[in-house]
């Protein structure tokens, strides 16, 4: 497994969330593990593989939630909306007619 691409757009984007780890904006096991479900330079794979991160994450927040336990809630939300924003970073060309774009950000949304 590679943690850094080798696409250079792919390395940008995969450091940004690494770099939100340090303000518990990320987890870096869940920055791994995410971009270990990417093939190299795939974008719809890197779309679908952070959406999917960032709704695990956003039930979790959900369980804290109701669990009675806020501050893991919020940690958890935080994270998922940071995933939600780097989900839909390669749907920008046309984001009102993208399909993947508007259910990232209604998914995001919700939460």
């Amino acid at each position: 497994m590679e943690f850094i691409f080798k696409d250079e757009a792919f390395k940008f984007e995969t450091l940004r969330p690494a770099g939100f780890a340090g303000d518990a904006d990320a987890d870096i096991g869940e920055v791994i593990v995410t971009t270990a479900r990417i093939p190299e330079g795939d974008e719809d794979a890197w779309t679908a593989a952070w959406k999917a991160t960032a709704e695990r994450t956003a039930m979790r927040g959900e369980d804290s939630l109701e669990a009675g336990d806020p501050v893991s809630a919020r940690e958890a939300f935080l994270r998922a909306s940071s995933y939600y924003r780097s989900a839909e970073f390669y749907r920008r060309q046309d984001p009102l007619n993208d399909p993947l774009f508007l259910d990232a950000c209604a998914d995001a949304a919700s939460n």
